[in-house]
């Protein structure tokens, strides 16, 4: 995304998005301290703005560490069957170290806490569309 003008990456997610009928973006939020994702992030409430769009950030581990102006929404629990193709995604990437995916593990499972169930994903819904 980040070889490309915002305006020609925006273009192009857009015909994705006609095309493809998506009601809603999931993003990164914009306190990440990962480039490409502040990026997404700033693409995400520029598409939002140009349509009637569901726009939800999400809390991600490590980056979330640093957000200083997050306030999760929308939790999502997430049963055992599903944690597990979560973290065979996670182990996917090679780059990433044992601790990182612990982790995940951890902040998914503190999220869970919050509504009772054994883990969760949290969001926070900026705009929500019905239709």
């Amino acid at each position: 995304i980040s070889t490309k003008p915002i305006r020609e990456a925006v273009a192009i997610i857009e015909d994705a998005i006609n095309d493809l009928s998506i009601d809603t973006i999931i993003t990164h939020w914009d306190e990440d301290w990962h480039q490409e994702h502040r990026r997404c992030s700033e693409i995400g409430r520029i598409l939002a703005r140009r349509q009637p769009i569901n726009l939800w950030y999400m809390s991600s581990y490590p980056y979330n560490l640093k957000y200083k102006n997050f306030s999760p929404n929308m939790y999502i629990s997430i049963n055992n069957k599903d944690y597990i193709k979560k973290e065979a995604a996670i182990k996917a990437y090679k780059n990433i170290e044992v601790n990182w995916r612990r982790g995940v593990s951890s902040h998914d499972s503190w999220r869970g806490s919050r509504i009772g169930a054994k883990f969760a994903e949290v969001f926070m819904v900026e705009d929500q569309v019905i239709l």
